[in-house]
């Protein structure tokens, strides 16, 4: 038997160059939205630069920020609109500042990255659509292995961004036909995301997923969100050069270590307070004679502005509306979702299992896809 089932499988996989003209018929049944994708898209490229504007920061101030701090915040409203005015004050007087930022070397990778977690989501949709599958976030992850890490070569060991933007080629590819999974991809895959870290860093794109897929096709939002986790990345790549060129007596140690202290306080007070608005805590900071005691006037009001500035914008970026609204969870899982991350997407131990068995699942592919 199994010999047979080898034979057939070498037949089917020889065939593939006689039934090319196959491909316009599978191409024509996707179903899919190109501007429903291209909107997902931009929302991913936006919010994938702004976590590494929070990352990047983390990393040279040792803040560290969380979503789960804002779990009791109601960001609706007008607490929203608020604190959307109170981040574009911010900006704007933050002219000379923002004029010194260089455009991120990462916004081209951040990009082609967006693209491919999209793009695997859109495949999943498709998958789900033709009833090949009914869970959208295991779909997304098993659509993105079989894209971008299921091949020969790939974005972890060249670097090459292009091999994150050929999702869309390879879907109905000779010798490939990455859309075409079946249950035998999907028990490799799960064995693939069982190594080490691979498996809770792709849950990342599930959870994408799951937010995209739970706004029901009702994109406009995302035009908002837009906005939303551009402002949030702005306003940490300003407030990362003001506190560590903030010119005081203290310490760049001692700065950050009285930054560290009143972010915690106005989290709280911010999450706490439904009506507290970032304005507001501004001023009763200001006016609080026992803090911030050693510093003057200027330094005092730049510390605590930077660092409310920072409250808000992490709140514009990872919320939007209630926490459990679809548009939140979405928002919840970009802003985490830095270009590092990626890194944990792949594991060659695991991956070198994969190849080895690629030939066998590929046939049983073509086969689905001939129909046989």
């Amino acid at each position: 038997m199994k010999k047979i089932r080898r034979f057939v499988a070498l037949l089917l996989t020889l065939s593939i160059a006689l039934i090319c003209s196959v491909s316009a018929y599978a191409s024509g049944t996707s179903g899919l939205s190109a501007s429903d994708s291209t909107e997902l898209r931009d929302f991913l490229v936006s919010g994938m630069v702004a976590a590494e504007a929070v990352s990047e920061f983390e990393k040279e101030t040792n803040i560290k920020f969380d979503i789960a701090d804002y779990s009791n915040l109601d960001f609706s409203g007008e607490k929203r609109d608020d604190t959307e005015s109170f981040l574009i004050d911010y900006l704007s007087s933050s002219g000379s500042t923002i004029s010194n930022l260089s455009k991120s070397e990462e916004v081209s990778l951040a990009e082609a990255k967006a693209t491919s977690v999209a793009y695997a989501i859109e495949c999943a949709q498709w998958s789900i659509s033709q009833n090949r599958a009914t869970d959208i976030v295991s779909e997304a992850e098993y659509m993105f292995i079989s894209h971008y890490v299921d091949r020969k070569d790939y974005f972890w060991n060249q670097g090459d961004p292009s091999l994150l933007l050929d999702g869309e080629a390879r879907s109905e590819a000779e010798n490939v036909l990455a859309k075409w999974i079946t249950n035998y991809d999907r028990q490799a895959y799960n064995t693939y995301m069982d190594s080490t870290k691979v498996s809770s860093a792709l849950q990342r794109v599930g959870n994408i997923a799951l937010g995209a897929t739970s706004l029901k096709a009702d994109y406009d939002d995302l035009s908002q969100a837009v906005g939303d986790v551009t402002l949030a990345g702005r306003a940490f790549s300003v407030a990362k050069i003001n506190l560590l060129e903030l010119d005081s007596a203290l310490t760049t140690v001692d700065v950050l270590s009285d930054a560290r202290w009143l972010i915690t306080q106005i989290t709280a007070d911010f999450s706490s307070d439904p009506t507290e608005s970032l304005d507001v805590l501004f001023q009763r900071y200001m006016e609080d004679g026992n803090i911030l005691t050693s510093y003057g006037s200027v330094d005092k009001k730049a510390l605590i502005q930077n660092s409310i500035a920072l409250v808000g914008g992490y709140a514009m970026g990872g919320c939007s509306g209630a926490a459990n609204s679809a548009l939140g969870i979405l928002k919840s899982a970009v802003i985490g979702f830095t270009i590092e991350a990626y890194t944990d997407f792949f594991n060659y131990v695991a991956w070198l299992a994969l190849q080895y068995g690629y030939s066998g699942r590929y046939a049983m592919r073509l086969s689905d896809y001939l129909g046989i």
